[in-house]
């Protein structure tokens, strides 16, 4: 397949440069780009005719493909936002290894912690006030952080905590806050008395769980939330505590660690993908989670709204583990 002309990576820049035009395809890009591209000079166009000798993209020729040898993958060329697709299918395989790995992991620490007839995890979710999507690099914005202890082996969550955070706003994004707060979150806005700054909010979180594991068994904690909520989880706590990297625990797979659970004691074995349905709350059944303190007390002064509390959500989920572990573990130490 020859290589692309110079307009192609005008295109690719014009992508990066217009957010606006950056899921367009190439048929539609190529058509916003054609007045740009006759404006420039032959000199300006001589800096991207000049790329493609230092690139390894390659495009198909017009008219019938090329036949791929029997058990090969053509992974040459882009797809229509001019990504690589060898690059696409390694990031694909990487991603599914490392999701397999992580599973291996959660089956020997359940078998670990069955061993020592301990079997405690915790479970952490979080809500926002916003996301700034539009930011480079994204803005994450936590409101509520709640952790619950279970206990696989009880069958019930045997503590909750949760905390809510003091807003860092962005310039142009309090309306969004505001809405958020009022609308969906039930809680006052600009002043909210039970919010702490991130600091406060850090060292809580750190209290609550060095509490039941000690400060020096911390770096060494695993603490468990949705799949679907685990990259927002993370960030918001990176926001709490500084960066990624001091996040004094790790944040994993809810339904890597549930599913290890349910396979250690039932020969009908789960997925971790079935476990992630089983656990959503958005898919569930009509099972009640438990509101934090806050809009428990806000529920029975008559506010008839549902709101997004992050501890009515992880104690939904702890619900839905129980109803499928509970006959394992319970049932079978009787």
């Amino acid at each position: 397949m020859p290589k692309p002309n110079g307009y192609f990576f005008y295109m690719q820049e014009m992508r990066k440069q217009r957010s606006d035009w950056s899921n367009k395809g190439n048929g539609e890009l190529s058509q916003l780009c054609s007045a740009g591209w006759n404006s420039l000079t032959p000199e300006e166009k001589k800096v991207y005719n000049d790329m493609k000798h230092n690139s390894d993209i390659r495009v198909p020729k017009p008219g019938r493909k090329a036949a791929t040898p029997k058990g090969e993958t053509d992974l040459g060329g882009v797809d229509s936002l001019g990504r690589s697709l060898r690059e696409i299918h390694f990031n694909n395989q990487k991603a599914e290894d490392k999701k397999f790995s992580e599973f291996k992991e959660m089956e020997s620490l359940v078998e670990s912690m069955l061993k020592q007839s301990k079997a405690q995890i915790f479970v952490i979710n979080t809500t926002n006030y916003c996301i700034a999507a539009d930011m480079d690099p994204k803005i994450y914005l936590p409101a509520e952080i709640s952790v619950t202890k279970y206990d696989v082996l009880k069958g019930s969550f045997e503590e909750k905590f949760n905390v809510f955070c003091k807003p860092i706003i962005p310039l142009g994004f309090t309306l969004m806050v505001k809405e958020a707060s009022e609308n969906k979150l039930k809680v006052p806005f600009p002043e909210f008395e039970k919010a702490l700054h991130y600091e406060e909010v850090a060292t809580s979180i750190s209290t609550f769980i060095a509490k039941n594991k000690g400060l020096k068994e911390m770096r060494k904690m695993t603490v468990f939330t949705h799949p679907k909520e685990r990259e927002t989880c993370i960030q918001n706590l990176a926001a709490v505590f500084g960066c990624p990297k001091d996040i004094p625990f790790r944040v994993m797979s809810l339904a890597d660690i549930v599913a290890a659970f349910n396979n250690a004691k039932d020969d009908l074995r789960v997925t971790p993908a079935t476990m992630a349905d089983v656990l959503d709350h958005k898919k569930g059944g009509d099972e009640e989670g438990t509101y934090c303190n806050y809009h428990l007390v806000a529920q029975e002064d008559g506010d008839a709204y549902m709101p997004l509390c992050s501890t009515e959500v992880a104690t939904k989920w702890i619900k839905y583990a129980t109803q499928l572990l509970n006959p394992l573990y319970i049932k079978s130490r009787k």
